[in-house]
């Protein structure tokens, strides 16, 4: 555990005094390396940076994760910086994939300013709730660290190094809500582009932006697909 907090639905709550440590630490579980695996069923995940966040690193040093959600609450995205009381949700997420590897979710309810942000991997969701907070605001992709910008699933394809794998995702089943921005969003680095491909077969979505889904103009086309099947959509004000 790096920090944040986490609150047990059956055990005390453990709570770090924030004002004492850096902002960039305060991560609930980071899996790293071949074999680490993340299950989470139960309790509350409570960041004011990353509820679960792996690791980047050039050829993928600590990819190979397995992350698998069914249940629970995880909100981040919370905090402040104390110098000057800086909002830090155009940064933080509660669940941010910088490396390779699975993430699996069928359950629960995640909050923040964007629920996902993307660099590499495998996604599937097969259920849950999912609601992005932010003000819609247009990113650019960044190599370091995540970003957020009001969609529920934010994907950045940014280094041939870092995103050997490219990013696979398929949702069949889900709510989600993004109150200003879009469901699912696609920006990169041109040059480092790696195959991005999105499927929504199923679910219901709550969204402000176009149609839903968006790819940045940055982005190659013939390197990003998102495809939409199935699924109930309605477009907010």
């Amino acid at each position: 555990m790096y920090g944040g907090y986490i609150r047990s639905k059956v055990g005390p709550k453990l709570e770090t005094l924030l004002a004492k440590q850096p902002y960039w630490a305060f991560k609930c579980i980071q899996p790293r390396g071949e074999g680490a695996t993340v299950n989470m069923s139960y309790g509350d995940l409570y960041s004011h940076s990353y509820c679960i966040s792996g690791q980047g690193n050039p050829n993928d040093k600590f990819g190979g994760t397995e992350v698998n959600i069914s249940g629970g609450t995880i909100v981040g995205g919370l905090g402040h910086y104390p110098s000057d009381d800086k909002t830090v949700e155009d940064v933080y997420v509660p669940l941010f994939f910088p490396q390779g590897g699975t993430l699996k979710i069928t359950g629960g309810n995640i909050t923040g300013p964007s629920c996902l942000d993307i660099k590499t991997g495998t996604i599937e969701i097969t259920g849950g709730i999912f609601t992005a907070t932010r003000k819609y605001d247009e990113q650019e992709a960044t190599t370091s660290g995540s970003t957020a910008d009001g969609s529920v699933i934010l994907l950045e394809s940014v280094t041939d190094t870092y995103s050997k794998e490219g990013i696979t995702v398929k949702v069949n089943d889900a709510t989600m809500t993004s109150k200003s921005g879009y469901i699912t969003n696609i920006i990169g680095k041109v040059d480092y582009f790696k195959d991005v491909t999105v499927t929504h077969t199923g679910g219901t979505y709550y969204y402000a932006q176009e149609n839903g889904t968006h790819i940045n103009d940055d982005v190659p086309k013939d390197k990003a697909s998102i495809t939409v099947t199935g699924g109930t959509w309605i477009k907010g004000e």
